[in-house]
């Protein structure tokens, strides 16, 4: 297991506190390096390296200019969008897309969902060839109802990795989002390599900590993911206050021993 951390591009005290913290990675927005020239990406990956924190992962890949599912899908614009910013940030070397973007594939209150259904899996066909390509994995990330209608559950979005059967197209569990669903972590165990990231936080987006009152969930979350040989990433995806920079170090740590216990 890798353990991560969730941070835009342009928040350096904090990737800095993170590479301090012992992080194995970042985990960041694409849109923070969107905008970047070409010098300004070489610069911002001789710059993580030097730190010895990688990017390892980039979430938040569909700017709301795009809709996956509804009224009008833009996949064919989409995908050349994936295209564009797979090449341009491969000198970062993540290896690890998220599919979320719960605005961007989300049911219209009047949309039909086998209809939305078939729109997300076109656009995972269409996708599958360019991240196959540049050897990069996208993942599909479930959402709780209140962000998304469509994928709320790691099982919603095993259905679109095995009927695409792409060696590019993976699952990913949000233990936040997960949490509110009320899954069971046990049904974990057959889904296998097909389970390729993960994200965790506590309630309201809290740093995981002890004596947050969430250990034994943590616990069976971790077990479950030990228990089926999980080996990638897990990334803490949170708010960041003004006590982010003093707590890293603590969370990384009592995740670490937890799964060490699990």
């Amino acid at each position: 297991m890798k353990f991560g951390v969730c941070v835009p591009a342009n928040e350096r005290e904090n990737i800095e506190a993170i590479a301090q913290a012992g992080a194995d990675y970042i985990e960041m927005g694409l849109g923070s390096v969107e905008a970047f020239k070409e010098n300004e990406m070489q610069e911002f990956s001789e710059y993580v390296k030097a730190l010895g924190v990688p990017v390892y992962a980039f979430c938040m890949i569909v700017p709301w200019r795009y809709r996956i599912s509804g009224d009008a899908p833009t996949h064919e614009e989409l995908v050349k969008y994936f295209d564009f910013m797979l090449n341009k940030t491969k000198t970062l070397g993540a290896s690890c897309w998220v599919l979320g973007s719960g605005k961007t594939r989300k049911m219209p209150e009047d949309g039909n969902r086998e209809a939305c259904k078939e729109q997300i899996l076109g656009l995972l066909k269409l996708a599958a060839p360019v991240f196959e390509k540049h050897g990069v994995t996208l993942v599909i990330e479930p959402l709780n109802k209140n962000e998304d209608n469509m994928i709320n559950t790691v099982a919603d979005g095993m259905e679109y990795v095995q009927a695409v059967a792409s060696p590019a197209i993976k699952g990913l569990s949000d233990f936040f989002h997960a949490d509110l669903e009320g899954e069971d972590f046990s049904d974990y165990a057959g889904y296998g390599d097909n389970l390729r990231h993960c994200h965790i936080a506590a309630p309201e987006r809290a740093l995981p900590l002890p004596g947050d009152g969430q250990e034994e969930k943590y616990k069976a979350f971790l077990s479950s993911l030990k228990n089926m040989g999980y080996e990638g990433g897990l990334t803490i995806e949170v708010r960041r206050g003004d006590t982010f920079r003093d707590q890293i170090a603590a969370s990384l740590s009592y995740l670490r021993s937890l799964w060490a216990e699990v």
